[in-house]
């Protein structure tokens, strides 16, 4: 019906689910790019190098090379500097090894200056898998103002789903997005 519908700024998770092709990268570009025009600082955790191109941010790594947490951490001392982490340099199986570590030096920044003030997690199913299978260790929880963005909300952890206060469901059945989700928290849908 053309209402807005609108999120918090800050101190809320989200996730934005879908089937591949949906438009997830582009809505999630879209709520980033607002949250940059509005001031707020985000980082984004690539790990396929889907977002190479977001207008204003500094990307660091590439299929070529790995990004450093050093690197990371510079880029953002700036707090008019947005950052987007690609790891598609790294191998499959060393890329949640690379983000609990870049993860932990996050949570840190963001205890003492409260920055950045939104992350976003692409292949969220892949940085914080639930059933743990693709790390020995979960990534430290990054607690609020997170975007999750994933084809496969079921496979998420169940904390991090637990922390999601509003679903954007994208593409032509939403229902079947979000049924896995509810599934994967065991609530009803």
């Amino acid at each position: 019906d053309r209402t807005p519908v609108t999120i918090a700024p800050a101190r809320c998770n989200l996730l934005l689910a879908g089937p591949s092709g949906s438009g997830k990268s582009v809505y999630a570009a879209g709520i980033l790019e607002r949250l940059a025009e509005q001031g707020y600082q985000y980082c984004v955790i690539d790990p396929e190098g889907d977002y190479p191109d977001l207008p204003g941010a500094v990307v660091l790594g590439n299929a070529e090379r790995e990004p450093t947490p050093d690197e990371v951490m510079t880029a953002l001392e700036n707090p008019r500097t947005n950052v987007v982490i690609n790891l598609a340099g790294l191998a499959v199986g060393r890329r949640i090894g690379a983000f609990n570590e870049i993860a932990v030096r996050l949570k840190g920044l963001r205890t003492t200056c409260g920055r950045p003030h939104w992350i976003l997690a692409a292949e969220a199913h892949r940085l914080f898998p639930a059933n743990g299978s693709e790390s020995a260790a979960a990534p430290p929880t990054l607690d609020s103002s997170m975007l999750y963005v994933s084809v496969h909300p079921d496979a998420i952890s169940r904390a991090a789903l637990e922390s999601v206060g509003a679903v954007v469901a994208i593409g032509a059945q939403p229902s079947s997005t979000i049924r896995p989700y509810c599934a994967a928290l065991q609530i009803e849908c």
